[in-house]
């Protein structure tokens, strides 16, 4: 409401209702003004927040994806591992079982000498009772011989 400030022994003209009329208008304007202001604020802060919420969404998503990542790697870190333990097994079982198929073998070169030596043994034993057995036939036709001779 506007207060007049005329003098009340002041008839009211009509300037002075036009001037009024004026400033009436001036404030509906600027409360209009007031209004739209504070709708694009309103419509700034809602974009705003929006723009927030985006942004903290791709934050949280970063978050997972980054996290899926190196539940991932963990993953195949793990298998990595298990791959290169079931290596060092394989070698281990492969350097045993050559391990004892030398063993094996030098096993049976050893039962082989052991039994050239036995059978070089049994030969020689052979042959010296064969010597003993003719020295005997000798000794025993000497005996002879010599008896006849008497």
């Amino acid at each position: 409401a506007v207060v007049s400030t005329q003098s009340a022994d002041r008839p009211v003209s009509d300037e002075d209702e036009g001037s009024d009329h004026a400033e009436e208008e001036r404030d509906l304007v600027e409360e209009e003004e007031d209004d739209s202001e504070g709708e694009a604020e309103m419509l700034a802060e809602r974009l705003r927040a929006a723009e927030q919420e985006r942004i903290d969404a791709q934050k949280q998503r970063f978050i997972e994806e980054q996290k899926e990542l190196e539940e991932l790697e963990a993953h195949i870190r793990k298998e990595e591992q298990k791959i290169e333990q079931e290596r060092i097994e394989r070698e281990k079982t492969a350097k045993e079982e050559k391990e004892r198929l030398e063993r094996e073998k030098a096993a049976e070169k050893e039962q082989k000498r052991i039994e050239r030596e036995k059978a070089a043994k049994e030969h020689q034993e052979r042959i010296e009772r064969e010597k003993a057995a003719i020295r005997e036939q000798q000794e025993r036709i000497e005996r002879e011989k010599a008896d006849k001779e008497e």
